[in-house]
Formats: structure tokens, sequence, C-alpha cells
């Protein structure tokens, strides 16, 4: 059995390009909350980094805007 991207794809259905985004997503978040920014706190930097998550979800593509809004009633 291999384990690279094109057997995910072709077994599963994975596109692995989708994968790459949706972890790229809270690794930026992670980041931008771990190294220290002496300009800013941290919840400036929490905020930020959501704020690339979510923008990275939501312009790939990969995930909905209704999947990743907080719900309204």
């Amino acid at each position: 059995m291999k384990n690279d991207g094109r057997y995910m794809v072709d077994n599963f259905g994975i596109d692995m390009n989708k994968i790459k985004i949706i972890i790229l997503g809270p690794l930026a978040f992670l980041i931008i909350l771990l190294v220290p920014l002496s300009v800013m706190d941290i919840q400036a930097r929490g905020g930020l980094g959501i704020l690339i998550w979510m923008a990275l979800w939501w312009t790939s593509g990969n995930i909905s805007v209704l999947t990743s809004s907080p719900p309204v009633r």
C-alpha cells in the first residue's frame, strides 16, 4: 500500500490540496499566537490568528462560511 497523496485521492476521494489548506489554518493560528510580538498582547494575537485562519478556510472554498461561523438564531 502506497502512502502518498495520489493513493488517497484514487481510493478515498480525498484531495490532498484541500487537506493542506485545512491544516494550514490552525497552524497559522498557532504560529501567530506563539510567536512573541512586543507590539501585540496575547488577546490581539489570538484575534489575528483566528482572522487569518477563517480567511484561509473561506477564501479557499474548502470549508463553507456556514460551517465555520457561529450559530445564529
